[in-house]
Order: structure tokens, then sequence, then C-alpha cells
């Protein structure tokens, strides 16, 4: 095989001719913007999700900020979530208005520690957010005891608050569309869960996002309060009109009113029917993904490397990247390993940059406060990992990692 087959990017959508098709009969149709295909594809995602309401959104990160806002978490508020996550996620929290509480990780874990998670909550705590990275499902069971433990002290804001009674579960999980928790694909004990469909997402509509949830009490919640939830997320997400672009144009019905000054966070039908085929075929793409998985897993030693989804149990992850861990690395060997793959034509990442090392977060974060954090990203290199990979890509890789660190 010749140089140019090697090469190696990073990422690469999964879009057939099909999901092109959808999209040009979407243009053709005369309705291109939030209308029938985002229907069509809320109620694919409920029956895929098991879920009993869905709301598709432009992005996760408007997914996670109206959740917030929804629930009236605003200035004097709490939230608290992962350092080792991207920024969206502490973002959304300050545009809320609430305080950002920063926790470390597990240690040797991607993922957010819930002792400390635990530890620092407080009265004025409205919400703790965990992230699924990877796919690698948080512990939300242990999140949801550590809230629970809370009741006594909460102090609900609106009726959505009292539903609860405790700070909400609000799960980032952007990385985690397929994942399984304990068998279902839903985290049961997270009160909302937020998927993204960006571009690099293993199901993709270029830039898009849902938010999934059972019910705000649980499967019995009452139903009236979860059709005015909802509704509240659909208002939020459109500039607080009564009615949609589609409700509108039928005849006869263009009076609306505005009842809350919202934002501009509506999902397309373009964007819809891209995806609508990609979830045809999603289980077939899972299972690429984890013989990928499982291709770097037996060829790249675990004494010298540490894989991100071995021992992961009765979960099974989304295997959306794939964080590699080299055992004694540093950062500066870390950066020195991805120039070399790069010079062998592999395009590697890193995930994450814990948040106190942007500037955006310096001022108000120390990163020697998450030492756990620090470690795991130091010696984290993300490697190439989606459907379309080669298993003479894959091998490329294998082989170019070995002999960077002297295996071979």
């Amino acid at each position: 095989m010749n140089r140019a087959n090697l090469e190696v990017p990073f990422n690469r959508p999964d879009v057939d001719e099909a999901d092109i098709a959808r999209v040009v009969a979407t243009l053709r149709s005369g309705w291109i913007t939030t209308g029938p295909v985002v229907r069509e594809f809320e109620t694919a995602l409920k029956r895929y999700l098991a879920v009993s309401r869905v709301v598709c959104l432009n992005s996760a990160t408007a997914g996670m900020e109206l959740v917030l806002r929804a629930l009236g978490i605003g200035p004097g508020d709490e939230v608290i979530t992962t350092v080792y996550t991207y920024a969206a996620t502490a973002n959304v929290v300050r545009h809320s208005g609430a305080r950002l509480v920063l926790v470390d990780t597990a240690p040797g874990s991607f993922l957010i520690d819930p002792q400390a998670a635990a530890a620092a909550l407080t009265p004025r705590t409205k919400a703790l957010m965990p992230v699924d990275f990877a796919g690698l499902p948080a512990d939300c069971t242990h999140l949801r005891a550590a809230a629970d433990a809370c009741r006594a002290d909460f102090v609900p804001s609106n009726a959505f608050q009292e539903a609860t009674g405790r700070p909400v579960i609000l799960l980032d999980a952007a990385h985690a569309f397929g994942s399984l928790y304990a068998g279902e694909r839903v985290a049961r004990d997270a009160d909302f869960s937020v998927y993204s469909f960006h571009a690099v997402k293993n199901l993709t509509t270029a830039e898009g996002g849902a938010v999934a949830w059972r019910g705000l009490t649980g499967e019995g919640s009452e139903v009236e309060l979860e059709a005015e939830f909802e509704r509240r997320l659909r208002l939020l997400a459109l500039h607080g009109q009564s009615k949609d672009a589609l409700a509108k144009m039928s005849a006869g019905s263009w009076e609306y009113d505005i009842e809350i000054s919202g934002y501009k966070h509506n999902m397309t039908d373009m964007q819809a029917a891209l995806a609508i085929g990609q979830l045809e075929r999603y289980a077939a793409q899972l299972a690429r993904r984890r013989e990928i998985c499982r291709r770097y897993e037996e060829g790249l030693p675990e004494p010298v490397f540490v894989h991100p989804f071995v021992g992961v149990g009765e979960d099974l992850p989304s295997f959306h990247i794939y964080p590699l861990r080299l055992r004694g690395f540093d950062e500066t060997r870390r950066n020195a390993l991805i120039a070399s793959l790069a010079a062998r034509g592999i395009a590697a990442n890193v995930h994450f940059k814990p948040l106190p090392l942007f500037t955006a977060f310096r001022d108000e974060f120390d990163i020697k406060n998450y030492p756990n954090a620090w470690e795991t990203y130091s010696s984290e290199v993300t490697l190439p990992l989606y459907p379309a990979l080669t298993d003479e890509q894959v091998e490329h890789v294998i082989r170019s990692l070995r002999t960077i660190v002297g295996l071979d």
C-alpha cells in the first residue's frame, strides 16, 4: 500500500449517498427550517433512546444551557461539573449566571470524582453536570445519591425545581449517543441527558443536539408538568415564540405571541434529514467502532499503554474517541509523540486540556488543585476512531506507535 493510502485523518463523518439524497429531497421539498423532518427525527430518537421526551436543538451546548434556564437556575445558585471537559460544559453555567464549581476527576480516570462532587455540594447547589467522556459513563448513581442527601436543605425557586426536590443531574452526554448504562441507552439516574450531533460525533447533523428525559420525578411524573417543561424548552429555543414556523405557515394561522425573551437554538429540517439514515444503520457503525478499539487493544500492549474501554463491565460505551494513555509519559513526551505520528501521516489529538489551562478559566481556577486531571491529561493521546478507518490504516497507527515508543 502506498503512502497516500496510509494517510490517516483524525475523523471522517459517516455520510453516504442515501443521506445526501435525503438532504437534497428536503431542499426540494420547499421546507428547510424546523418542520416535519425535525419532528420525525425527534420521534426516532425517542424510540431509540426509550424516553418520553426529546427536543432537538442546534447544539448540545444549547441543550445544556436551555435546561438550566428552564429550571430557573441562575445568579445565587451553584452548578458542579468536572474540570476534565470541553469548555461548553462550563460556559453554559457561566451564561446562566450561576457560580461554576469545578471538581477533579477520580484517580486514574477521565470521569468526575463522585466523592469530590459530593464534598462540593452546598445549599446553593442546583445542578450536578457529569460528563460521559468518550462514551464512558459517568457515575450518575452515586451523584444521584449525593443529590438526594441534600433534599432537606434544598430550596426550589420554581415548580420544576420543586418537582425534583434536590439538585438536578444534568448529564453532558455529548460523547455518549448509543452508550449503554446497565442495559439502558439513557442513564436512569440522570434527570436529563444532552447529546451532540456535531460534525465529529458518531451520529451527525453537521451541527446539532438533543435533550432527552423520562420525567422530572421519574417514570410517574406529572404529565402536565412534563408537557410544560418541554414547552418551555421549545419557547426558549425560538425567541419565546408560541408557534414554530411550520405552525405559523398553516392557512390562517399567522397569529402568534412572544411569551418570554428566548434565544435562537432550533434545529433545521436539513440537519435532521442528514441524521435519520445514520440512525437506521447506527448499530453497524457502533460495531465497527468496537472492532477498531479491539484492534488497538490487541496491538498496543497494556504494560506500556492504558486503554480506555477495558473492564467497563455491563456498560457499553459509544466508542466515540480513543483516549489512549502512555505510562510514564509527561506532557512534553506526549506532544513529541503526536508530532512523530504526524510525520507518519497520522493525525492524533488530545482530549481534553483541563479547563484551568485555558485563559478564560485560569484566573478563577488553578490546575494544581486538580492533580488527577493533570496527570491524565499529560499522558493522553487520542487516536483516530471512526467507521471509515480501514484495517490497513488501523495497523499503520499501531505499527507507528509501537515503533515510536521503542517496542519494535
